[in-house]
């Protein structure tokens, strides 16, 4: 309610869009992880590869837990988050929109910590498109949103989309050169020796489709060196295709460009800082509480707090200019 009066005051439009989402420690202990009971309906069974990706370290001993075979006794929401450059531990995630020129926080939302953030922000844009009547025109995220259902989503719903790619081979497969070349009318790819690689099989209930070269000619390649690893001797090349791949191509060309980079810029300083200030001001580094509905809660709290310190210092300005 006190958005959309701001809204009407005119102190803010949200047409430009940028988001963001931060991990908040649980208030909970990795002691408190007990296993999962057999009825529980989160529980499952990790498979061998499953089991060694998620081994981690505590001090000099090694336990295999997971999310799928654990959960904490103090805080069932929490979840196990381990990230490169983040301790690692139970977490929450708060999800956080802001208009871009005045850094107002329009939406905040929180889940747990092992949510990845792409389907959120399609999701919460509709909530601000549709619950809160915003004429969205431009999103801006960071590379964890970089992935074809977002830009498709997003093209759908004719809404311009500054998201770098999550991996710069995305769309192209393992081991994939971009100088593999797609043919739309045959539906087939051609390598730089002029092989053609044909579908061979789908994927991912039909999802994703692979590409192989048929005849043995990568046996004798010149550039097999070049093209397969040592692991790979007797396989032919082979690559994989989204169905979001006319969006990964648009997104690989455009993030090159000046503009792209100066909204990536623009991006770190309006929803990191905001970030910044909620953990360094107001708490948001660790919930203060338990269970998801009470974190949600804190998130929202701290985002009201901000968004009225920005209130009053536009206010102070507007006070100003008349006087």
């Amino acid at each position: 309610m006190i958005l959309l009066q701001w809204q009407k005051q005119g102190r803010f439009t949200g047409k430009q869009i940028v988001a963001d989402a931060t991990l908040v420690k649980a208030n909970a202990s990795m002691n408190s992880l007990v296993k999962r009971e057999d009825t529980d309906p989160d529980a499952r069974v990790l498979k061998q590869y499953e089991k060694q990706y998620h081994d981690f370290q505590h001090g000099k001993r090694k336990r295999r837990v997971a999310n799928q075979t654990h959960v904490s006794a103090s805080d069932p929401d929490a979840t196990m988050v381990y990230r490169k450059g983040t301790e690692g531990g139970l977490k929450y995630k708060v999800h956080y929109s802001a208009d871009v020129k005045t850094r107002i926080i329009t939406d905040c939302y929180t889940t747990t910590g092992a949510t990845h953030e792409g389907p959120i922000l399609p999701a919460r844009i509709d909530y601000l498109c549709n619950e809160m009547g915003f004429d969205v025109q431009e999103v801006i995220a960071d590379r964890g949103y970089g992935r074809g259902p977002t830009y498709s989503s997003f093209r759908q719903r004719k809404i311009r989309t500054y998201i770098p790619l999550h991996d710069a081979r995305l769309g192209n497969g393992k081991l994939t050169p971009t100088t593999f070349k797609y043919h739309g009318q045959t539906d087939r790819y051609q390598c730089p020796e002029g092989y053609f690689l044909y579908p061979y099989e789908k994927l991912d209930n039909g999802l994703i489709k692979r590409y192989r070269i048929m005849g043995g000619h990568c046996r004798m390649c010149p550039r097999r060196t070049d093209c397969l690893p040592e692991s790979a001797k007797s396989r032919a090349r082979f690559v994989y295709r989204s169905p979001h791949q006319q969006e990964i191509d648009k997104v690989r060309a455009q993030q090159e460009t000046k503009a792209f980079i100066s909204k990536m810029i623009l991006r770190r300083w309006t929803i990191e800082g905001l970030f910044a200030e909620a953990k360094q001001f107001h708490g948001l580094r660790r919930a203060r509480y338990r269970r998801l509905q009470k974190v949600s809660i804190q998130a929202l709290m701290t985002a009201m707090a901000q968004n009225i310190k920005r209130i009053i210092k536009q206010g102070s300005r507007l006070t100003d200019y008349l006087c």
